[in-house]
């Protein structure tokens, strides 16, 4: 004799049992008898609703989807599959068994109720077929009622799962260690394009300042040499030297070979076009510099020993990776 098969649905709105009436099971592959199932005409009299308990509010249903999602029984599942079947449970009866889609849910519903728990091909695809005709089976529900509370439950469980991690402070360095590793190559790939269009100009300063980022803001300086004679040569030259950390010797000779460069002219419209270039290019470097100090504060705060042994960027990698 063939045991009776009782399915567990979680709908956005509450949980139902089914009992199913028919011995006739449906596999992955029967695809005619899937495509029949699909008509409500078709499918109603395969099943019938043993009971329907509706969530009480928006977060008792957010409580038991978290439960749900981490194969866990909540205490309102447990109550409601107590209050259905535990009397066929008490009874000794073994010609009856409840099928759960999700196996790990199966498996806690069993060590938790000591119920007899199925999960195969047939129940997810007449569990399928519930979901698909849920409002009709589903007292008082009305169209469009499922979707809505599918809609409003699922943005509930995203800002729930966001919410675990957003006070977390090693997960802001993970991301800030991963953004500045980013921002270093973006910013040495924009140098290299910096030094590739003002190196027609003024072709010696790449040998002389190779860093990308000094390479960027000493050019941004200098601008078009033709203006050079026009400013004071010792001024520019500290500006330069500020740049380069205080290097007063190589700035001084920066300068000297903007001076007597042999790159050609450039144009006022080509300078207008570098220009902006190099601005942004200065901007993402200021913004990665404070990237980095943030970094060194979180990693302060979080792993003082750590940071202090391995530095922040190594630290940080370690966390990510921990």
């Amino acid at each position: 004799m063939s045991k009776t098969l009782y399915i567990l649905y979680d709908a956005p709105t509450g949980y139902a049992v089914y009992k199913v009436l028919t011995t006739e099971e449906v596999g992955a592959g029967d695809v005619a008898l899937q495509k029949d199932l699909q008509t409500f005409a078709t499918f109603s009299p395969w099943v019938k609703l043993m009971s329907f308990a509706p969530f009480q509010s928006p977060e008792n249903a957010l409580e038991d989807a978290v439960c749900v999602s981490e194969s866990l029984v909540s205490p309102f599942l447990s109550n409601f599959l107590t209050s259905v079947l535990a009397k066929k449970a008490k009874k000794g009866e073994a010609n009856w068994e409840l099928g759960v889609c999700d196996p790990k849910l199966g498996s806690a519903i069993h060590d938790d109720l000591k119920f007899s728990v199925v999960c195969n091909e047939n129940v997810v695809e007449l569990s399928r077929c519930l979901r698909m005709h849920a409002e009709k089976l589903l007292p008082e529900h009305k169209e469009g009622d499922i979707i809505r509370a599918q809609c409003g439950l699922g943005h509930a469980f995203s800002r729930n799962k966001v919410k675990f991690n957003v006070h977390r402070s090693d997960n802001m360095i993970i991301q800030s260690s991963a953004l500045a590793e980013h921002m270093d190559k973006g910013v040495n790939l924009l140098g290299m394009r910096v030094k590739e269009w003002y190196g027609w100009h003024f072709p010696e300063l790449a040998k002389e300042v190779p860093e990308p980022l000094k390479y960027a803001k000493v050019a941004l300086l200098i601008g078009s040499r033709s203006t050079l004679e026009e400013r004071d040569g010792e001024e520019v030259t500290q500006q330069i030297a500020d740049i380069l950390d205080g290097d007063e010797s190589l700035a001084a000779r920066v300068y000297e070979k903007a001076v007597t460069s042999m790159g050609g002219d450039m144009a006022e419209v080509d300078w207008l076009n570098i220009r902006a270039f190099m601005e942004r290019v200065a901007s993402l470097g200021a913004y990665r510099e404070s990237l980095q100090q943030y970094l060194v504060d979180k990693m302060m705060l979080v792993a003082p020993n750590l940071t202090e042994l391995m530095g922040q960027n190594i630290g940080a990698k370690l966390i990510s990776k921990a």
